[in-house]
């Protein structure tokens, strides 16, 4: 592949990673019906133990568990402003 098909593929890729994000925070802000807090320590440990084991070694833990963490943090933001 030359340098401009990589480039393509890899936009083609950001908007699906954004439209992903975007449908994983609807579904949070969702979730925020279902439950009485947003903060579940359990569950977030359940995710972050989920996404490092499919990833393996694809992926760098560490960078994984940072976006993450963010995609969680903002997840409760959207929750609070919700309820």
């Amino acid at each position: 592949m030359e340098l401009d098909e990589l480039r393509t593929e890899i936009d083609s890729i950001d908007q699906q990673i954004v439209d992903l994000m975007a449908r994983r925070m609807e579904l949070a802000k969702r979730s925020a019906e279902h439950k009485a807090d947003v903060e579940d320590d359990k569950r977030e440990a359940q995710v972050l133990a989920s996404v490092v084991e499919h990833a393996g070694d694809r992926l760098d833990q560490t960078f994984l568990r940072i976006i993450y963490l963010n995609m969680i943090k903002e997840s409760k933001r959207l929750q609070e402003m919700d309820q």
